[in-house]
Formats: C-alpha cells, sequence, structure tokens
C-alpha cells in the first residue's frame, strides 16, 4: 500500500484549530505531534510517513 493510499484509508486529514495557524510553522509542528502519536500506538511506519511531511516545509 501507498503513502497516499494510506492516507486515505486512515481517514487523514489536516486540521488546525482556527487562530492557531502560524504558516509552515504550525504545519510541521501538527505532523510532528501525529508522528509522535503514532509512535505512541506503535505504527512505525506511520510515524516515519509524518516525520518525513513534517520536515518538508522547513526545506
Amino acid at each position: 500500500m501507498n503513502i497516499q493510499e494510506k492516507l486515505k484509508k486512515e481517514n487523514w486529514n489536516y486540521e488546525i484549530a482556527e487562530g492557531e495557524y502560524y504558516g509552515y510553522y504550525s504545519l510541521t509542528e501538527h505532523l510532528l505531534a501525529l508522528a509522535k502519536e503514532s509512535t505512541n500506538n506503535s505504527d512505525e511506519s506511520q510515524a516515519k510517513i509524518f516525520n518525513l511531511l513534517g520536515r518538508v516545509p522547513n526545506l
């Protein structure tokens, strides 16, 4: 299963509460929090995906 299929299967979407979005920094923080949550849930492959996605906005 590729990443896009996995995200669709998990019904993942990107939502940050209004007033808590401050550009790329917020996106990075949100995705890294999802990576940490995935690690805590023992889903290392998903954690790696979110970790990678969380670092992309900083490039």
